[in-house]
């Protein structure tokens, strides 16, 4: 990959984390991968449903039965959904929308909370049990450069693999499916999904529009995608909205096919 490409994700990084710890996220964001990758023999026993759109795609129609059917337990009630929302900085509105069905079929639904913004950031035992409790684990859309060197600083993916590897299901959409796999075509370079947009309330990431507030945060609309590393659980380069051009007006199956050129392996 090139420095420039590596480039553009540490700026993207540094943009959406905008705080005094960002050099520290970004160190940890630039280390190696911080788990292990599934052996092939165990793909197939991965319980995971995935969809390309966040908020509006965990929402479809049968997605949340396909993934109660595949919890396994009679009683919806008896399901613990654990819902991580760090990719759109703990939003409450992502949230609700998102978790809305298994809250509706009367699943226990927790929360894993890392921003730090309103509540206070769990330790390293309570991460642990909200992780091992679930039988459903939910990951928002959002922006998956932040969300992964968070959670690497929290040692959040060595419980995803633990619980992968047991049997808990793993559900979400855009940065909620391209979570589990080596790399993902991202937009994490979009102002849109920087974190003091989204708090600000500037705009939703998920839309796609580029609003004044927006453009005058480092460049607007003239940012570029960007090949994300995930957590590195699945193999595969996974690109999200596929059929979508967002503010920067390109379309995104167009630039994932000069990507996958340009990273073959």
């Amino acid at each position: 990959q090139s420095l420039a490409a590596t480039t553009r994700r540490t700026a993207a990084l540094a943009s959406a984390l905008a705080d005094t710890r960002s050099a520290y996220f970004m160190a940890r964001a630039a280390e190696a991968r911080s788990v292990e990758a599934l052996p092939p023999d165990q793909w197939s026993s991965v319980k995971a449903v995935l969809v390309g759109s966040g908020s509006d795609g965990m929402g479809g129609e049968g997605i949340s039965d396909a993934v109660l059917e595949l919890v396994g337990k009679e009683c919806p009630s008896d399901v613990h959904v654990l819902y991580i929302g760090t990719p759109t900085y703990d939003l409450p509105g992502p949230a609700t929308k998102q978790c809305a069905p298994f809250v509706q079929a009367g699943c226990a639904v927790s929360e894993l909370r890392l921003i730090g913004e309103t509540t206070p950031v769990p330790s390293a035992d309570e991460i642990a049990a909200l992780v091992r409790r679930a039988d459903v684990i939910l990951v928002s859309g959002g922006n998956p450069l932040f969300s992964v060197a968070l959670w690497q600083a929290y040692g959040v993916p060595a419980l995803l693999r633990e619980a992968v590897q047991a049997g808990t299901v793993i559900c979400g959409g855009s940065c909620g499916l391209i979570s589990w796999f080596d790399a993902g075509h991202s937009d994490s370079a979009d102002p849109a999904s920087y974190k003091d947009a989204m708090l600000g309330g500037a705009i939703t990431q998920e839309s796609g529009a580029a609003t004044p507030a927006v453009q005058a945060i480092a460049g607007g609309d003239s940012w570029e995608y960007i090949r994300c590393p995930c957590l590195g659980l699945l193999p595969g380069l996974v690109c999200p909205h596929h059929d979508r051009v967002q503010s920067n007006g390109v379309p995104r199956a167009e630039d994932f096919d000069k990507m996958m050129l340009r990273h073959p392996g």
